[in-house]
């Protein structure tokens, strides 16, 4: 019976929920670094607001040349995608 090929470079590698173990720890860290982001990007308004004292418009601004940022990118990346 032939072996596959992560089997035949480590056999006594044991799998984590039927994944190979660097694949589930990237996936780890890539759930932990989304959550810290969504975090991150919550608390811009908080901090430029009472720690900068920056002035409602200002964080409008910045709030919205975010999002319009993101929506361009989407769709530049979506287009790129489809070619």
């Amino acid at each position: 019976m032939k072996l596959p090929a992560t089997d035949r470079v480590y056999p006594g590698r044991s799998k984590i929920f039927g994944l190979n173990p660097n694949v589930f720890f990237l996936g780890i860290v890539s759930l932990l670094t989304d959550i810290s982001s969504e975090m991150i990007f919550t608390l811009v308004p908080l901090f430029l607001r009472n720690v900068l004292k920056a002035p409602f418009v200002s964080v409008g601004l910045i709030g919205g040349l975010s999002e319009s940022t993101d929506a361009i990118l989407r769709i530049f990346s979506g287009c790129s995608a489809i070619e």
